[in-house]
């Protein structure tokens, strides 16, 4: 037990109690802040888009992602070489 006193000390200490006591008292102007944001057209869409995307990647296999991320980073790689004719022909 007494390592919660210990832990609370801390936050104490550290002033994210008092950060956390200023959050809940100004938290209904922050949720109003937050749903005039949400409520915007372009928000909408995002969020819809978002889930979309998730959904289709929740339908995909990992692994074509990774190899997706290996062939970026390699294409990457690539593009940061410096051009000379060598890199030049193997590119073209």
């Amino acid at each position: 037990m007494l390592s919660v006193y210990d832990i609370l000390q801390e936050l104490q200490d550290r002033g994210v109690l008092e950060l956390a006591k200023g959050a809940l008292g100004s938290s209904e102007k922050v949720l109003k802040l937050l749903v005039d944001v949400a409520n915007k057209p372009e928000m909408i869409r995002g969020i819809r888009n978002m889930m979309i995307v998730a959904k289709i990647a929740n339908s995909l296999e990992p692994e074509l992602f990774e190899s997706l991320e290996r062939a970026v980073q390699e294409g990457l790689t690539e593009a940061r070489k410096p051009l000379g004719f060598g890199n030049w022909r193997k590119r073209y």
